[in-house]
């Protein structure tokens, strides 16, 4: 496995996914919806492009391109993933899981002592796959909906 830059036009192309992506998780997390995921999914796109100091890769195996990878630095950790995402076809293979321990490997030579990320509540998946890397969580936001119907 290797990470491999994106060009420019691969570059434009994952950002637009990546937004459309983050504002759909957005909206299944129920935190907001329409205009303002849109809004606020290109305001965290513009601020991790602007912490990491880095760009997305690509993930490689043999001739193929499995996923991508963002990762760099955060001020609240040393090292930070920003994004992971495996395509569908080449999922539960353990592409994630090599991907992961390979940004380690590349972070702890930069002198990286820590990582931090972020995963949505409704992504039992991928927490998994964290906790058995060693992630732990280090704070937990959580929200209740209410119903109107009874006032």
């Amino acid at each position: 496995m290797l990470f491999k830059p994106m060009d420019k036009m691969e570059f434009k192309a994952y950002r637009d996914e990546a937004i459309a992506l983050f504002q759909t998780e957005l909206v299944k997390a129920d935190l907001m919806h329409g205009f303002k995921a849109k809004a606020q999914a290109r305001r965290q796109f513009k601020r991790a492009k602007k912490l990491s100091g880095t760009l997305p890769m690509h993930i490689i195996v043999g001739e193929k391109r499995v996923g991508h990878v963002w990762f760099g630095f955060n001020p609240t950790a040393d090292g930070y993933i920003y994004d992971i995402h495996i395509i569908e076809a080449h999922r539960q293979k353990g592409f994630a899981k090599q991907a992961l321990m390979l940004v380690e490997e590349k972070l702890r030579k930069s002198g990286v002592e820590k990582i931090g990320l972020h995963v949505f509540g409704h992504n039992k998946q991928a927490q998994k796959l964290y906790e058995t890397l060693g992630y732990r969580p280090t704070s937990v936001q959580m929200q209740k909906k209410l119903d109107f119907r009874h006032l």
